[in-house]
């Protein structure tokens, strides 16, 4: 995919609020970096008929994936690019950005790294969905995200749960608008930002 690729029709983003509730987001092309058990391109494509959807993954992820997508009916509008968003060149034409269950993996220098990189990635207006176990600034609710905080460091090292307030805070020095947050099903919420 190179960086002139010219985009499909417009597809819009999901939302369960009522039309005039929801904020109209527009996009022709989504980056998803997320587990594919999370946020699966192909489901994103398929509920969006004119949405192309690129998976942003790791090496072992990306085997994963193929095998996973080979037989999607959507698989045409499917592309996957192997690399590591911490390092890695990150693909760029894209006016969406989809990261699920990633924050919760990484400490916070190494999120407000990926939130910089993939700012100077897209252009202007773009719009980021960080969806994970958002938490309120005592960190104590949902009490789920309470939970899962310490079976993230458990896992990964030095990842948690994390704060709206926190995500705010990386976001406005990365070159990003704070919008809005949205709770989405249980635990799980959406903190959405435009690129400023």
């Amino acid at each position: 995919m190179g960086d002139d690729r010219e985009g499909p029709s417009k597809g819009a983003c999901a939302s369960s609020q009522k039309p005039e509730q929801r904020a109209h987001l527009q996009h022709d092309s989504v980056l998803v970096r997320a587990k594919i058990e999370v946020a699966s391109p192909s489901s994103i494509a398929g509920r969006y008929p004119g949405l192309q959807a690129t998976l942003f993954e790791l090496p072992a992820t990306v085997a994963q994936a193929q095998k996973r997508l080979a037989h999607e009916p959507v698989k045409g509008r499917l592309e996957i690019i192997e690399g590591d968003a911490l390092i890695d060149p990150l693909p760029k034409g894209y006016d969406a950005v989809l990261m699920a269950g990633f924050v919760h993996l990484f400490d916070p220098e190494r999120i407000a790294r990926v939130l910089g990189r993939t700012r100077e990635a897209v252009d202007k207006r773009a719009r980021l969905l960080i969806v994970d176990q958002w938490m309120d600034s005592t960190h104590t609710k949902p009490a789920f995200g309470a939970l899962l905080a310490g079976t993230y460091l458990i896992l990964s090292g030095n990842g948690r749960t994390y704060s709206v307030e926190e995500a705010q805070g990386w976001l406005e020095t990365t070159g990003w608008r704070f919008m809005e947050h949205r709770g989405l099903a249980g635990a799980t919420s959406v903190v959405i930002a435009e690129a400023s």
